[in-house]
């Protein structure tokens, strides 16, 4: 029985600020210590879900990206302003990195 948690580390963005109105996209890195299924969703400063980034997620351990475009989930750039991220991992086994979810926040200009 796999009792072991994944481990999460380095989770950062950049560039940070970005202006997904110039183009511009920002990338959400993180190191995983064994293969996991990820979950990455996008809120703005209310809390309310913008995008969904991974949808559980099967990434192999070492270091991962995603990038995001600045977009909300119909496509359309979304304000400016400060967003927040979570990034669930969940190994095979169903033990969960701790905290579970990690957060960060990048800037829209």
């Amino acid at each position: 029985v796999d009792t072991e948690l994944p481990v999460l580390s380095n989770l950062a963005d950049s560039p940070d600020p970005f202006s997904p109105s110039q183009s511009q996209t920002t990338t959400i890195s993180y190191t995983l210590s064994e293969q996991s299924k990820i979950l990455l969703r996008v809120y703005n400063s209310s809390g309310t879900l913008i995008r969904t980034l991974l949808n559980n997620s099967l990434r192999p351990a070492g270091s991962n990206s995603v990038i995001w475009n600045g977009k909300n989930g119909s496509n359309i750039i979304v304000p400016s302003g400060t967003y927040n991220y979570r990034l669930f991992v969940e190994d095979s086994s169903g033990n969960r990195a701790t905290p579970y979810p990690a957060t960060g926040s990048v800037t829209v200009l």
